[in-house]
């Protein structure tokens, strides 16, 4: 009687397996999903606050959502909104980086720059690099090894930018150059990272992952 009830258990298992594999990985997409949203939103913040170093930046960030996609990404209405955001900030702060003449010392980009905007972008690179740990840890069961690795990367990225605000300061470096490198590696960091995440989301979503 005991063998019968054993092996009843055991079909039953088996005939639900399937539907329980269906709904966990159903639930790590969906985890994996909020892990991407939340690194979006840590660099979305970076975004914005270079954005806030010059009014007219200012003004293109606000209006970013109204711009057209990249064209390798029309079409794909696949993408969940908040990448689509992400795409869209990702344009955003590409298109500073090749529009300015970041290191020009004959007419620096932030010559007048406002003191109170400076100390908001050091204590954003200040901040940035435990939110994206703070993240991985929450995550570390839905990310893939190679994800961590970008993470690391980003958070090493930071942190240097960190030891260099320190010591320009120390070497008594013009503010604006600060500012110019600062605002430079917060924007290039941020684009890395989100392009190596949108891309692996495109390329799941192609597989049915």
């Amino acid at each position: 009687m005991f063998h019968r009830r054993l092996l009843a258990a055991l079909l039953v298992c088996q005939l639900l397996a399937p539907t329980l594999r269906f709904w966990k990985r159903g639930g790590d997409n969906d985890q994996r999903e909020a892990a991407f949203n939340d690194i979006y939103a840590t660099l979305s913040a970076t975004y914005e606050t270079v954005a806030n170093l010059k009014p007219e930046w200012s003004e293109a960030w606000t209006s970013r959502h109204s711009q057209s996609l990249p064209p390798r990404f029309e079409g794909e209405n696949d993408l969940p909104s908040a990448t689509i955001d992400a795409v869209r900030e990702m344009r955003f702060a590409r298109s500073l980086l090749q529009r300015h003449r970041w290191r020009s010392q004959r007419q620096p980009l932030f010559e007048n720059i406002e003191p109170a905007a400076w100390a908001t972008l050091q204590r954003r690179l200040h901040m940035i690099s435990p939110e994206l740990l703070a993240i991985q840890d929450a995550y570390v069961e839905q990310l893939r090894q190679d994800e961590i690795d970008w993470i690391a990367r980003a958070v090493e990225g930071y942190d240097n930018a960190r030891v260099y605000i320190r010591s320009a300061e120390r070497d008594d470096e013009p503010i604006e150059r600060q500012v110019a490198s600062s605002a430079y590696v917060a924007l290039h960091l941020a684009l890395q990272l989100s392009d190596r995440l949108i891309e692996r989301q495109r390329y799941e979503l192609t597989q049915g992952d």
